[in-house]
């Protein structure tokens, strides 16, 4: 009974420990990185059962593959090795705001299970890698500040993106394929942008924040946004902007900030939810009141919605 209970013993050890691909990674991260310092039990002797003895930033499921990596917030310093491809039942990979740099290895794309990506305050760079485009999965990523790259023309590729933030990470035009993202709840592109937004805009239809900002978007808003029903935040600052909005197809807007652009406002201000507006260059048709909240009083125009 004891010989017996000794091999059920070992083979439950043997069983629990990480598989060796993926201590293949744990080993390469301690080796291109200071996380040791930082998490002293992230050693070379507990590769095996990391699972048991790193809970506080990584997890496993029922069979120690990880599936969560977290070390963020903390002076994390290095670069992340290719074998973070080996991870391939990853969920949830987050550096904020760590001191990690170098380039996201291109491996990154073998991660086909992870949905969230947070790579924002970290000293990374270079630009966005194209295997970034197979991660269907993907619903929210955070980019690195020095990270700087046109707008791939497939982003429409990430079927499954909630939010999507980019503070000066993109630049050039907003390819068609935009509108194939279809679940995207936030939106905020600021700075480096030129053209026109594509037609395709008004099949954002769960689209809940829109924020432009600041960068050199041209023409009129495409036609049909009034899809966008379930907009309730909306901030707008693009100067050569133009076309017409129907404030009246947003029934949920809250917040409606624009600033320094040509638009010109359709439809009365009929938005029950209302709390915060601020226009200041945009044109109201004459027959509509202006909510006190919106500002000081803007020229009206009579002929908008003709």
């Amino acid at each position: 009974m004891v010989g017996l209970f000794l091999i059920s013993l070992l083979v439950n050890l043997l069983e629990a420990q990480l598989p060796l691909e993926e201590q293949k990674f744990y080993l390469a991260f301690l080796h291109s990185t200071n996380v040791e310092t930082i998490y002293p039990d992230w050693s070379e002797n507990n590769a095996p059962k990391a699972c048991q003895v790193l809970k506080e930033v990584l997890q496993c499921n029922n069979d120690n593959h990880i599936t969560f990596l977290q070390v963020a917030d903390v002076g994390l310093e290095g670069t992340l090795p290719t074998e973070i491809g080996l991870l391939t039942l990853l969920h949830y990979l987050d550096f904020e705001n760590t001191n990690l740099r170098g380039t996201i290895p291109s491996e990154i794309g073998n991660l086909l299970d992870l949905t969230v990506l947070v790579l924002s305050g970290t000293q990374m760079e270079g630009s966005f890698p194209g295997s970034l485009l197979q991660l269907s999965k993907l619903e929210d990523i955070l980019f690195p500040t020095n990270m700087k790259s046109t707008m791939p023309e497939n982003i429409g590729a990430l079927t499954s993106l909630v939010a999507l933030i980019s503070i000066n990470n993109f630049y050039g035009t907003i390819p068609t394929s935009f509108g194939n993202l279809k679940e995207l709840s936030l939106l905020h592109l600021d700075s480096g942008f030129i053209g026109t937004l594509p037609s395709t805009f008004n099949q954002l239809v769960k689209l809940n924040t829109l924020n432009l900002i600041n960068s050199d978007l041209t023409g009129t808003l495409p036609s049909g946004l009034s899809a966008l029903t379930q907009l309730e935040f909306v901030t707008l600052d693009e100067k050569n902007l133009s076309g017409v909005l129907q404030i009246s197809s947003f029934p949920r807007l809250k917040d409606l900030l624009l600033y320094d652009t040509e638009l010109q406002l359709c439809g009365c201000f009929a938005v029950p939810l209302l709390r915060q507006c601020n226009i200041t260059k945009a044109l109201f048709p004459c027959n509509c009141s202006v909510p006190l909240s919106c500002g000081p009083p803007v020229p009206c125009n009579s002929t908008i919605c003709s």
